[in-house]
């Protein structure tokens, strides 16, 4: 199954991450290179919102 197919079947693609990786630096510079706000419910961690 090809990565499009994965996600019109799961909804997500599901790869390995590396664990050394930092994901709350990965997300902000995310945001930041996509010029992006995260929305999130109220019930989620502050690191999150």
């Amino acid at each position: 199954m090809d990565m499009f197919e994965e996600i019109n079947v799961k909804g997500f693609i599901d790869e390995p991450i590396d664990p050394s990786l930092d994901l709350f630096d990965e997300i902000e510079k995310l945001k930041k290179e996509k010029n992006a706000v995260i929305l999130a419910h109220y019930y989620q961690e502050p690191d999150i919102q």
